[in-house]
């Protein structure tokens, strides 16, 4: 797997540190690590996956909010373009939570129906539950490519915020799975993973082939990561958009 990343630079996680503690207090070496770890490993491994975000777990909302991290804003804006929020029979699935900070969004934007999430960090779930009670209807521990508890067709839209590209390509037929007819799919995806890494775009056109997904008009868009301009980082995210056949 490409180690491409917007904050791979051992440089900029150095600033990112810096100024993070600046902003915020002086971070212990537990702390430290697991932000240049949640930054730059990208092996794939769930069990490095959970151990990395289960030491940022309580702080990760405060740090994404200091980088002004614009993933969570886009993913919202779509939901709210082509769902009636008030329709309380609709339902959304949360691919990999983290901290639940999509799903926060997306309840402030005024969604009233059924939301489910999914993550594969221990604590991140347990910060859910201790700080956004109320915000999700359930959720759980789980791995996005095997989501055995979910049936097939259970969701009206599926939405995940900076967890495909770190979740192999796989997780995409899961996603599929547990989208409805017609449902929405709508996730992030780093440019450099994307464009670098061919078998994603191999794999969208394979769903488009099988009639499984096409893609909504006018996507992908493509946007900045962090819009906190004193870090000094450019880097870019693509918001991929399909309705499941």
């Amino acid at each position: 797997m490409s180690q491409s990343h917007p904050t791979a630079d051992p440089a900029f996680l150095d600033r990112l540190i810096a100024a993070y503690e600046h902003y915020r207090g002086v971070l212990n070496p537990r702390q430290k690590k697991g932000i240049r770890m949640i930054f730059s490993d990208l092996s794939g491994d769930n069990q490095a996956v959970s151990q990395n975000y289960d030491i940022v777990a309580p702080f990760y909302d405060d740090l994404l909010n200091f980088m002004d991290y614009q993933t969570p804003t886009k993913l919202t804006e779509i939901v709210s373009k082509f769902l009636d929020l008030e329709d309380t029979n609709l339902s959304i699935f949360d691919a990999g939570t983290g901290t639940g900070l999509l799903g926060e969004y997306i309840r402030q934007a005024g969604f009233r129906g059924k939301l489910v999430g999914v993550d594969i960090s221990p604590e991140s779930i347990q910060y859910i539950q201790s700080y956004r009670s109320g915000i999700y209807d359930w959720v759980t521990v789980g791995d996005i490519t095997n989501l055995l508890e979910i049936p097939d067709a259970s969701f009206d839209v599926v939405v995940s915020a900076g967890v495909i590209g770190l979740a192999p390509q796989e997780s995409l037929d899961e996603i599929l799975r547990v989208t409805k007819s017609q449902g929405l799919i709508a996730y992030s995806l780093n440019q450099n993973r994307y464009d670098s890494e061919d078998f994603w775009g191999t794999k969208h056109e394979s769903l488009r082939n099988k009639n499984l997904w096409q893609n909504i008009e006018g996507y992908p868009e493509k946007h900045t990561y962090y819009a906190n301009q004193d870090l000094g980082l450019s880097s870019y995210f693509y918001i991929f958009s399909f309705r499941k056949c």
